[in-house]
């Protein structure tokens, strides 16, 4: 009896890909939260409380669940793998472009 069978090769590596997801998924709070604490963002924003901070969370994982199911996923279907993963970056990539060139945090009413 074989001890690395492929079945036990590939629970292993799909073990391995949700820790590292869970991962990932840690830093992006981590990312919000030192975010909703900088001192420009409170700026900006005043003080908010815990359920305005709640809601700017929801907001945040809501629009990326979404683009995932409308967005990322028919695209992948319709254009593979490698070509929607180059779409996602190149609109991340744009995205940041514009924040980082940024002069001003708006328009003043």
């Amino acid at each position: 009896m074989a001890l690395f069978t492929q079945a036990v090769v590939r629970l292993h590596l799909l073990c391995i890909f949700f820790a590292i997801g869970s991962f990932v998924w840690g830093y992006n709070i981590g990312i919000l939260s030192s975010i909703l604490v900088h001192p420009g963002f409170v700026t900006a924003m005043g003080q908010l409380t815990a359920a305005r901070k709640g809601v700017i969370t929801a907001i945040y994982y809501l629009g990326t669940w979404l683009s995932y199911i409308f967005i990322s996923h028919p695209v992948s279907d319709y254009l593979g793998r490698r070509y929607a993963a180059l779409i996602g970056t190149t609109v991340l990539a744009v995205g940041t472009g514009f924040e980082a060139g940024a002069t001003a945090p708006g328009p003043t009413p």
